[in-house]
């Protein structure tokens, strides 16, 4: 295990252009759906065709579900909402939602490609399913689905259009070429142009943080703000950011900080907080990395399986075997 870096310091530093820019090994992001969902001290994991339960306290994996899981979400009660096809091919998606030891299968619905997100409403009893053009508000009604208000979704950025993020009080957040949508059910779209195209998006307590490339090329993602009425703005560059999660105004943050290396690290105020050197044995075995955060863990997935760190301090935090 490698020791915590409380503060970043030189050390972790890689002089500028050692991150080679034509290999795409060197300089991916990851901008599909997340594999982590998080509520509280509860960690919902996507492992194959298998969705863990993790306790974030203990770092022991408390279930296993076998869920259709296409795309998934973790309310604030802690019930667990899936979206996916019960056989590989199926025409029609299904929506799944467990609630302790309760699971209620809802209506089919047809499937238009393999994009739809199942994303949070801000109420623990509807749930947004976003397709291609539109946005499906659907609300639970015991063990039927009542079909809402259904709403245009503005263009996205095709290649982030897994990073449509919803924000508590219930509007999403979408990612386009020139900025970002804000939408609602029964609201006219708000637009945010913004200097730079958004890559990744991650809600925060009162907006949302998104990140970019500040050169012309936008696989060199080095920067992330915090939109606000002035936005934050926080350089990472030379390290590029891979993936990124929030947990109110804290930042995480899975970073390439020079060829075959890694760190996470956590933004807060303003700043980076720590920053933790990542132990991996290639970069292909970061192909998937993705971190996520809550109060007290920093959690990132990668092939190699899960590793977690204490998100106020950056100290490694033992994940038992499942």
């Amino acid at each position: 295990m490698y020791p915590p870096r409380p503060k970043r310091d030189a050390s972790v530093e890689t002089p500028d252009g050692a991150i080679v820019d034509g290999d795409p090994f060197e300089s991916r992001t990851n901008l599909d759906a997340s594999p982590l969902a998080i509520e509280g001290d509860m960690l919902v994991e996507r492992v194959g065709d298998q969705l863990w339960q993790w306790d974030l306290t203990t770092m022991r994996r408390a279930d296993v579900f076998t869920l259709p899981a296409r795309s998934f979400t973790v309310l604030s009660d802690r019930s667990l909402v899936t979206w996916g096809q019960d056989e590989p091919g199926a025409a029609e998606c299904t929506l799944y939602r467990l609630a302790g030891t309760a699971l209620t299968k809802y209506t089919t619905l047809v499937c238009v490609g393999a994009g739809e997100l199942v994303r949070r409403t801000g109420t623990n009893d509807a749930i947004y399913v976003v397709y291609a053009d539109r946005v499906v508000h659907f609300r639970f009604a015991g063990t039927k689905l009542d079909d809402g208000a259904s709403f245009a979704l503005p263009s996205p950025n095709p290649s982030a259009f897994a990073q449509i993020t919803s924000l508590d009080d219930g509007r999403l957040v979408v990612p386009r070429n020139d900025g970002v949508a804000i939408i609602a059910p029964g609201a006219q779209a708000v637009l945010r142009t913004t200097k730079h195209q958004p890559r990744h998006l991650a809600r925060a307590t009162t907006g949302y943080w998104y990140s970019y490339a500040a050169t012309d090329n936008v696989r060199r993602v080095d920067t992330v703000a915090l939109a606000e009425a002035r936005d934050t703005i926080i350089d990472l560059a030379p390290a590029r950011i891979v993936h990124m999660a929030a947990h109110g105004d804290t930042l995480a943050l899975l970073l390439m900080t020079g060829p075959e290396q890694w760190h996470v690290a956590v933004v807060e105020e303003g700043r980076e907080k720590w920053r933790a050197l990542v132990p991996s044995k290639s970069t292909r075995e970061m192909y998937d990395g993705a971190v996520g955060v809550s109060a007290t863990r920093l959690v990132m997935h990668s092939s190699a399986g899960l590793r977690a760190w204490n998100t106020a301090t950056g100290e490694v935090v033992d994940v038992a075997k499942p």
